[in-house]
C-alpha cells in the first residue's frame, strides 16, 4: 500500500468545508480520484458543538475502484463512524 502500483498517477482533489451558526457546526467533505484507474476516496465529516462542554462529531470514509487500485485494494476499509466529546 506504498502506492508503487503504476509508474504514472494523475488524478484530482477537491474540498469544501463550510462553518454556520456562529461556528457551533462545522462540515467538510473531500475526494481524492486517481484518473488513470478511476478509483479514489470520499470523505465527509460534521462537527456540532452542542456547548461548551459537549461535542458531536460524525463521518465516513467511503473507498472506490478496482480491486487492483490502491483505493480499490482498500474499499472492505469503509467506514462511517461517530463520537461524543465531554470536556471538563
Amino acid at each position: 500500500t506504498s502506492n508503487q502500483i503504476a509508474r504514472f498517477q494523475n488524478g484530482l482533489t477537491l474540498r469544501l468545508a463550510s462553518r454556520w451558526w456562529n461556528d457551533q457546526l462545522a462540515a467538510e467533505t473531500s475526494v481524492v480520484f486517481m484518473n488513470d484507474s478511476g478509483s479514489g476516496l470520499w470523505r465527509t465529516k460534521f462537527n456540532y458543538e452542542i456547548d461548551d462542554r459537549w461535542r458531536v462529531m460524525a463521518g465516513s470514509d467511503y473507498f472506490f475502484g478496482p480491486h487492483h487500485s490502491l483505493y480499490g485494494a482498500l474499499a472492505k476499509n469503509r467506514l462511517i463512524c461517530a463520537q461524543l466529546r465531554f470536556t471538563l
